[in-house]
């Protein structure tokens, strides 16, 4: 079975352990970055399913972090985090093309109901990749035949 693959940009140690004790519960691989350098290094490395970006501090760390993600992985998830802008919500992941906005500090149930909302939605992407994958191998093979 594929663990996905988290990794949490923010420069606040105890939201990246917060983020990493829940994401482990739910057998989710979890990377932490203090820095845009660091969280840059970790994007162009690996395959990054759910890319959890403090969105405080000017866009210093997530300006550059969410058009990286964009162009290399476009499949990946990306929730911002948010004190400077409460209740951001839906408004501003759209605006931004994110998953989701959490505001900080966080209630547990509102960080598990995110969570657990971008986990379904990263699998039901991989199936539909599977399934599409497996359309097309059973189409070239009536190619062939016919």
């Amino acid at each position: 079975m594929n663990r996905s693959l988290a990794l949490v940009a923010d420069r606040d140690a105890t939201v990246r352990a917060a983020l990493r004790e829940l994401l482990e519960e739910r057998q989710v691989i979890t990377l932490g970055a203090a820095s845009a350098a660091d969280a840059l290094e970790f994007l162009a490395a690996r395959p990054i399913g759910l890319l959890f970006v403090d969105l405080d501090g000017g866009g210093a760390l997530a300006d550059p972090l969410i058009s990286r993600a964009r162009r290399l992985q476009n499949r990946s998830l990306i929730i911002g985090l948010t004190a400077a802008c409460p209740d951001a919500g839906a408004e501003g992941a759209a605006e931004l093309g994110l998953f989701d906005v959490l505001d900080k500090p966080f209630t547990p149930g509102r960080l598990r109901f995110s969570v657990d909302r971008a986990l379904r939605q990263l699998q039901l992407l991989s199936e539909t990749g599977r399934l599409r994958e497996a359309l097309q191998r059973r189409e070239g093979f009536r190619g062939i035949v016919g």
